[in-house]
């Protein structure tokens, strides 16, 4: 028996990000919008599409994220996409991208494609020229990375400490004895998440472990 994945509610925070939460779940979605400036590049790729196949793309403005990431209680994550998966190996990139922005094991992170459950601004559904992992690389990494610094500042809230006492390795949050998983901390948290006033920083090309590596 398939359940149907619970309705978000999505709000528009700072820096065009977006926040969802699955209701009576212990879910965070967090995506991007497609009007940040992060897209800049696939609005190009858009336009280039557009006069390749004579179609003009899409004047409206998605209702929905451009992209996002869902964490569960179990402390998976899913990626989702608004390209399709035509044997580039763009599950698996993206995946990697993504986990290592997060700081996540590679094999916790699922990317999924567009369906008829998820919808996307149809202007930016188009997979050519080998331009899925150009065009969503930055906007991937952003998104990981800020959801990872909610999830630090979370964990600082949850265990009474400070940044400098947490260590965080695949997806859990170390201070002393006592470990938090992404997942745990989702369930565990009480309010509203909030999305930081600064950007998330990302990580130095020197400390990238799945990112240019085979998989």
């Amino acid at each position: 028996m398939t359940t149907q994945p619970p309705t978000k509610r999505w709000q528009v925070s700072r820096r065009q990000f977006l926040i969802g939460i699955g209701a009576g779940t212990a879910t965070l979605a967090v995506g991007l919008a497609a009007s940040a400036p992060a897209l800049k590049r696939e609005a190009q790729l858009t336009i280039n599409q557009a006069f390749l196949n004579g179609e003009a793309p899409s004047s409206e403005t998605p209702k929905a994220p451009f992209i996002w990431f869902e964490i569960h209680a179990d402390n998976r994550a899913f990626l989702y996409i608004p390209k399709m998966e035509m044997g580039q190996g763009i599950h698996t990139t993206l995946a990697q991208v993504a986990a290592d922005e997060l700081e996540l094991d590679w094999e916790r992170v699922t990317v999924r494609q567009p369906d008829i459950r998820h919808g996307f601004d149809p202007g930016l559904l188009f997979t050519f020229g080998s331009t899925s992992t150009t065009s969503l690389y930055q906007p991937i990494r952003e998104v990981s990375a800020t959801l990872r610094e909610m999830l630090r500042q979370e964990a600082i809230q949850q265990l009474g400490t400070t940044a400098d006492a947490l260590t965080l390795d695949k997806g859990t949050f170390k201070h002393g004895e006592t470990v938090l998983t992404y997942g745990e901390i989702i369930a565990n948290k009480q309010g509203e998440w909030d999305i930081p006033e600064d950007p998330a920083p990302l990580k130095d090309a020197r400390n990238f472990r799945y990112i240019g590596q085979s998989v």
